[in-house]
């Protein structure tokens, strides 16, 4: 239980007690606990906010979070104590704190969930949003097997993938979604976490790997509240599988995230179209300049189509970007001697480096490498640094244009160390021997707050 009148920060530094739940060191449960299971919540003079998105207030924690026990061992005893023995809890900043409350870690209720209209104003959560309270010891949560080791807390999770600015305003976010393909097109819609005055600018790209036929994303009806996407795949495709797709949403214009990085989003009309055919070599291009954006290093680029003005198949590849500027052009099948319809091309463009927003973590760069000339074998591309958690969210992209046959990115076996990926050209493997030798990409995980716990 939190005091009703303080607010509270989460300090993901503060450990177990392990020693409280083994009767061998004095403890009552002999349970054998995770001490990796880390943090908790302190008592803090910070004002609850979505930009402080460790900061919660105390009376709104116990509105979402505390049951009957919890209220009832409170009024009688003061709460829960992890142990009754002074033990040393070091915090950020050297903060040493010797007892925790605890809340009731509960197998036969193991979930509940809560909203609030106005919970920006009392927590890092969006107006609206759910948050969910798990306990790890339900049934679930482990199958109902035994275990080698315990998690002793209960969890909270709610959406997250924010993005702020360095002056810490909501500019974007992130995600990801399913998406089953049905016929030849099925929408379905996304609605976005965060609020915004205007329309911003939507990449998704690119998908998993699921289905073997070849496809890609389209997107249609961009609003201030969300839009809609579709797999699309190739003529003479024979049907698709569920896949999971990322996706970027950022207010129009130039930004400084934290960190310093530069960011650029826009959107372009065309129609021109780059890509060598069967029976057609088309070579026309856009050259987009980065207004405004003062990049002090050449941004990784991600762009797609998102208006559906045309039926035909298309996604759009970026190339030979600096700081100034960017090529784009549309890739329709290569069999197709038609010249497609104007469609939008929504832009971001981000420097490269790992950017922390929100407790988002953007890990945004690029790679090289040389493609199989068969296009069977897939590339293993070893992340620098072992990340905290497999990532939720991965985006890729082509960043030149080496080879001009029309080709797109998938990707499969995502875990905290690497990712699988493969080119794919529109075409068959049977049906071509042609080298494309080069491709970047960039990689987004970001954390949510699922390991968070809560006293």
């Amino acid at each position: 239980m939190f005091e009703d009148d303080k607010n509270y920060k989460y300090d993901a530094t503060i450990p177990v007690n392990a020693n409280a739940y083994l009767t061998a060191s004095g403890g009552k449960y002999n349970v054998p606990v995770d001490i990796t299971k880390l943090g908790a919540f302190v008592e803090s003079d910070c004002t609850p906010a979505v930009s402080e998105y460790t900061c919660w207030d105390g009376s709104f924690l116990n509105w979402f979070s505390a049951r009957r026990i919890d209220a009832s061992r409170k009024a009688l005893v003061g709460g829960k104590l992890e142990s009754e023995t002074a033990f040393t809890y070091s915090g950020t900043n050297n903060s040493t704190y010797q007892y925790k409350i605890v809340a009731n870690n509960e197998p036969e209720d193991p979930q509940f969930k809560e909203s609030y209209s106005d919970s920006e104003s009392l927590s890092p959560v969006l107006n609206g949003k759910i948050i969910t309270v798990t306990s790890p010891a339900g049934r679930e949560a482990n199958s109902g097997n035994t275990q080698t080791t315990y998690d002793p807390y209960a969890k909270l999770s709610y959406p997250t993938g924010i993005i702020l600015d360095n002056s810490g305003n909501t500019i974007g976010e992130i995600g990801t979604t399913r998406i089953r393909l049905v016929n030849r097109i099925n929408w379905q819609s996304v609605t976005f976490e965060a609020s915004y005055s205007s329309t911003p600018i939507v990449v998704a790209k690119a998908l998993s790997y699921n289905g073997p036929d070849p496809a890609i994303v389209r997107i249609k009806d961009v609003t201030a509240t969300g839009f809609k996407i579709s797999l699309q795949e190739w003529p003479n495709s024979r049907g698709h599988a569920k896949e999971s797709i990322s996706y970027i949403v950022m207010k129009s214009g130039s930004h400084t995230l934290p960190g310093d990085f530069k960011a650029k989003a826009q959107k372009i009309e065309t129609n021109e179209e780059y890509y060598n055919g069967c029976s057609v070599n088309k070579t026309d291009k856009e050259t987009v300049e980065f207004v405004g954006s003062d990049f002090d290093h050449t941004p990784v680029v991600m762009a797609a189509v998102t208006t559906y003005n045309d039926p035909n198949p298309v996604h759009v590849r970026a190339w030979d970007s600096d700081k100034e500027e960017v090529k784009i052009s549309l890739q329709e099948a290569e069999n197709d001697t038609t010249s497609h319809s104007t469609e939008d091309v929504s832009i971001i463009a981000i420097e490269p480096g790992t950017i922390t927003s929100n407790g988002v973590s953007l890990v945004v760069g690029t790679l090289e490498m040389d493609a199989d000339p068969d296009y069977t074998d897939w590339y293993t591309h070893a992340f620098s640094s072992t990340l905290s958690e497999t990532p939720t969210l991965f985006l890729a992209g082509m960043q030149t244009m080496a080879g001009d046959n029309t080709a797109a990115m998938r990707w499969k076996n995502l875990t905290d160390t690497s990712v699988d990926l493969l080119l794919e050209e529109e075409r068959p493997v049977t049906m071509r021997r042609r080298i494309f030798p080069r491709w970047s990409a960039i990689s987004s995980p970001y954390r949510t707050r699922s390991n968070a716990t809560w006293r």
